[in-house]
């Protein structure tokens, strides 16, 4: 049988997927900031993440072999924020399967998204939220940027 302390064991377990990943891709949106007012110093940046780094890797193509480390990264990232969008934008459900003999209760949570029906559980969460936190170190190793949070003051 499950008890109080294990349900919160696994329901503090899914809020750290779901708040690391989230945190994460929010370190990626900065990075495109940090990008645009490099490339676009004189303008606004777009404000929804896709259009502005659509916006970023076209300038970068302009010369494709000195930038292709950031395209390809940047590229992830477009593929990996529909992702972020359906963690973002879809309830949690909550599965609960109890064993017919023991009595133990199992707790799954998941993430359905409405439109494509695509299902992320807590393994698939863990993979995405890896990816966001390599994808955020390889673009500031590539970058040369450095996390504000790490500099010497």
């Amino acid at each position: 049988m499950e008890t109080n302390n294990s349900r919160e064991i696994s329901e503090s377990k899914w809020r750290d997927l779901v708040g690391g990943f989230i945190l994460a891709f929010g370190e990626i949106e900065f990075i495109t900031y940090r990008l645009w007012n490099d490339l676009f110093p004189d303008q606004k940046p777009l404000e929804k993440f896709r259009p502005r780094t659509i916006q970023i890797l076209a300038s970068l193509q302009e010369s494709p072999k000195k930038n292709e480390a950031v395209i390809q990264l940047l590229t992830e990232a477009v593929g990996l924020a529909e992702k972020r969008n359906i963690v973002a934008h879809n309830p949690m459900q909550v599965q609960v399967f109890q064993h017919t003999r023991t009595g133990q209760i199992m707790i799954d949570h998941a993430i359905t998204c409405r439109k494509t029906e695509e299902y992320i559980d807590d393994l698939c969460l863990k993979e995405l939220r890896a990816q966001a936190e390599e994808l955020v170190w390889q673009l500031y190793m590539v970058l040369g940027y450095i996390p504000e949070a790490t500099q010497l003051k």
